[in-house]
């Protein structure tokens, strides 16, 4: 597993900005503590997909969207069943109706059309046939022209493998960030006095920087949280029982 490890800091007190040592040094004579964000992230490997495959029909009437709506979605299904889709991995199907007015230059006709949004949620542990699945429902948008739209959203089934080691890195980084911020106060850090965990953030991971999964989008996720940290510290003159 690919793992990486960013430090970041942010100093809480208020009016550090502009007012330099005596902001902090008053704090910290009341407080005697110093509190600082510890921010880690891991690259880990996903463990399920969910495809969102969406149909669209329009049409004049209700009868019309509806019929057309079944069609496509049967020679959808075919396209994914031939993929190797199975049936028990759609998890869900759901249909959208309604209406709007026409449009012409960008002015209403008085007319109104049908809109069907038709949306299949498949639920795929087989990251090779996500790209299967992929490619045929693209030949079959270039043989038959009908509107398909897929996102892609690659997860974990359980965070809490990785949550343990995510905090620690945290924490870990949390002490730098404060040793790194009053080192020039010749204040040391003490003992951690609270730990306040922020949410663990998913994010996508991909091979280059375009952000679209189409041209690089990995079945890897970025695991990122953020803790709120408090540090007790003495002035080294203290701490060396000077």
């Amino acid at each position: 597993m690919n793992m990486t490890s960013v430090v970041c800091s942010a100093i809480l007190c208020a009016g550090l900005l502009g007012t330099g040592y005596f902001a902090v040094n008053n704090y910290s004579m009341r407080h005697n503590l110093v509190e600082v964000k510890g921010v880690a992230e891991k690259k880990v490997k996903s463990d399920v997909c969910v495809m969102t495959v969406q149909l669209q029909s329009i049409a004049d009437d209700p009868k019309t969207v509806s019929q057309n709506c079944d069609r496509d979605k049967e020679k959808l299904l075919v396209a994914l069943k031939n993929g190797g889709l199975q049936d028990h991995e759609i998890s869900n199907v759901n249909r959208v109706y309604y209406k709007r007015d026409k449009y012409k230059d960008g002015k209403s006709t008085g007319e109104e059309e049908y809109h069907i949004n038709e949306s299949l949620s498949l639920n795929i542990g087989d990251f090779a046939k996500v790209e299967r699945l992929r490619h045929v429902v693209a030949q079959l948008i270039a043989q038959e022209g009908i509107w398909v739209n897929i996102d892609v959203h690659y997860s974990l089934t359980d965070l809490n493998l990785f949550k343990g080691d995510l905090l620690k890195d945290a924490a870990r980084n949390a002490k730098k960030a404060a040793m790194d911020f009053i080192e020039p106060f010749d204040v040391e850090v003490g003992d951690m006095v609270y730990l306040k965990q922020g949410l663990i953030e998913e994010q996508p991971a991909y091979d280059g920087d375009s952000g679209y999964w189409r041209v690089g989008r990995t079945p890897e996720i970025i695991l990122r949280v953020v803790v709120h940290a408090g540090f007790l510290h003495k002035h080294r003159c203290i701490a060396n029982g000077k």
